[in-house]
C-alpha cells in the first residue's frame, strides 16, 4: 500500500504494529495533488523548507535470494488549502517532532499529536506542460 490512513491505524491489525514498531521519514521537495473536480494540478510544498519529512511505515519481507522493503506514506483528511482540491493529504512532520517521531516510544501519543497538527503548504497550479515525470 502507498498510503496508510492514520485514522484508522490502530483499527488495522496490518498496520498497528508497523506504526508501534517500524515508523520512519519519507524526505520530499514538494508533492502533486490533482483536484478530482477539474482535473488541475498542485505541486505543494512547505514554505521555508527545501526538503521536508512525510511521517511513514514500513514493512520487510525476506526470502532466500532478496529483501524488500515496503513504505507507505501516512495521510489524514484534508486540512487547510489542500481541503479545497482533495480529500487526504500526507502527515508532514514539523521538523522539531522529527525525532520524536522517527525515535520515540509511546506511539499511542506521537498518533494523537499527528491528528491534531498539521503544516499549511504553498500550493503552485501547474499546466500540463510543466509536469515532468521520470
Amino acid at each position: 500500500m502507498i498510503n496508510s490512513r492514520i485514522e484508522k491505524i490502530y483499527t488495522s491489525k496490518f498496520f498497528k504494529e508497523d506504526f508501534e514498531c517500524r515508523r520512519c521519514l519519507i524526505p520530499a521537495t514538494a508533492f502533486f495533488e490533482w483536484n478530482k473536480n477539474n482535473k488541475d494540478k498542485y505541486r505543494l510544498t512547505v514554505a521555508n523548507q527545501q526538503i521536508f519529512s512525510i511521517a511513514g511505515i514500513f514493512r520487510e519481507y525476506k526470502s532466500q535470494e532478496t529483501s524488500i522493503r515496503h513504505v507507505s506514506m501516512l495521510t489524514t483528511e484534508a486540512k487547510g488549502l489542500i481541503a479545497e482540491i482533495h480529500t487526504r493529504m500526507p502527515i508532514i512532520l514539523p521538523q522539531s517532532f522529527e525525532q520524536t517521531y522517527f525515535h520515540g516510544e509511546n506511539s499511542k501519543e506521537i498518533h494523537e499529536f499527528l491528528l491534531d497538527n498539521f503544516i499549511n503548504l504553498d500550493m503552485e497550479n501547474l499546466s500540463d506542460s510543466q509536469l515532468t515525470f521520470l
